[in-house]
């Protein structure tokens, strides 16, 4: 007898109950209609078999309990649609049959699909791939920004450093200008004892250059030698 049997029948399915080991297939009940739905169908027999409720397994295979001896039992359904009870077969008297003999149940109503956009790649694949990728370009470009700017670094550092020796190079050479000026005039090139500036005037007297005076002093110096002192006491006829 069939109680229960609802109106949402996915397929026209048959459950065979029968005992094992037989040649001749001795039905227990034979031909109980069932359909295949998701809601828990209830289906009763016999006083021998007494199935109480079908349970759906997504998605391969479906399981009943049933009652055998005055106790429950389970059966799952593989693939192959023959019925094992996941206890072991108890007194050994039933096993079940599906036919046609491979099936794949409906999905319940709350596991939804996974959406697949037209390019064949899942939206959560897609955002996670986005994600990564936007870390590695942050990161590709915040390394490339810290290798230029290292780079930079080495070439101002080089830069600096070489402007800073021709300074100090210059600075020497300056320095050597200046004790070879203070040598000269030690000599008496340009010294106390020699004679003044005689265009002091002309060019400005106390305020022309250092540079202006000692070329107008040098060329002062040599007339003085030339045309005022005896020839005896010139420098360079008493050599």
């Amino acid at each position: 007898m069939l109680t229960g049997e609802s109106a949402n029948v996915e397929s026209n399915r048959y459950l065979r109950v029968f005992r094992p080991g037989q040649s001749e297939i001795s039905w227990v009940r034979s031909c109980l209609k069932w359909p295949f739905q998701h809601a828990g169908v209830a289906l009763t027999s016999d006083d021998k078999l007494s199935i109480e409720t079908l349970r759906l397994v997504f998605p391969n295979a479906c399981g009943l309990k049933y009652r055998a001896n005055g106790g429950y039992n389970y059966i799952s359904f593989d693939n192959n649609g023959f019925a094992k009870p996941l206890g072991g077969w108890g007194d050994k008297d039933y096993e079940v049959l599906v036919e046609p003999p491979i099936f794949v149940p409906r999905a319940p109503e709350n596991v939804q699909p996974a959406v697949v956009p037209p390019n064949g790649r899942c939206h959560e694949c897609h955002s996670k791939c986005g994600f990564f990728s936007t870390w590695a370009s942050l990161i590709s470009v915040s390394i490339a920004l810290l290798a230029f700017f290292f780079v930079m670094g080495i070439f101002l550092y080089e830069a600096f450093t070489g402007l800073a020796k021709d300074m100090k190079s210059v600075e020497k050479e300056v320095n050597k200008i200046e004790n070879i000026e203070k040598e000269q005039r030690r000599a008496g090139f340009a010294g106390e004892n020699a004679p003044k500036c005689i265009f002091g005037n002309f060019v400005g007297g106390p305020k022309c250059t250092r540079i202006m005076a000692g070329a107008l002093e040098g060329i002062a110096y040599s007339y003085f030698l030339d045309f005022w002192l005896e020839p005896n006491d010139h420098p360079v006829l008493l050599t």
